[in-house]
């Protein structure tokens, strides 16, 4: 059950003071989702910028990592002990490959563990289905950890079209 929050005194409140609240939570979001606009744009740019850098850069691992992988396996004898060598940059070597298991078509494996009676091979998960549990609630039941609670609660909206000019103006 939600806590209530402890507001100030509302019993002077106006319907004009009320629509003046309004209006400042309109302005805080407005400043708000303009900042996530100018975050964005920033970000957006960065990423442009580094894209074909990157890219670029990518580019010429392949042949280099093949060369060091021929280098290696050509020359096995050299790391037989130790297994690697260390350089300021890092390291490179030979290691023996562990148990380390590849799942390349996790449907079928599964399928054959149920056919065959494997069941140590699958984990079976259970997941509450919301509809239901509303359902069995409407109808009267108690199911224990859940709750729906009713009655009204206070809402306010921040117009879609104000926030989106909001973001808008940054981009411009």
């Amino acid at each position: 059950m939600t806590t209530p929050i402890k507001l100030a005194d509302t019993r002077t409140l106006t319907l004009e003071s009320a629509k003046d609240t309004l209006q400042k939570l309109a302005a805080i979001s407005c400043k708000v989702e303009s900042l996530k606009a100018r975050r964005n744009l920033m970000i957006n740019r960065i990423k442009a910028e580094t894209v074909q850098r990157i890219k670029d850069l990518q580019a010429e691992v392949p042949e280099m990592r093949a060369q060091l992988t021929a280098f290696i396996l050509s020359h096995q004898d050299q790391f037989k002990k130790p297994r690697a060598i260390e350089t300021d940059f890092g390291k490179f070597g030979m290691r023996k490959c562990g148990d380390k298991l590849e799942i390349e078509d996790e449907d079928a494996a599964i399928e054959f563990a149920l056919a065959n009676g494997y069941e140590d091979m699958v984990v079976t998960t259970h997941k509450l289905q919301a509809e239901a549990i509303k359902k069995r609630i409407k109808d009267g039941e108690d199911i224990p950890g859940c709750s729906m609670p009713g009655g009204e609660t206070a809402f306010y909206t921040i117009s879609k079209a104000l926030l989106d000019e909001s973001k808008k103006s940054v981009a411009e």
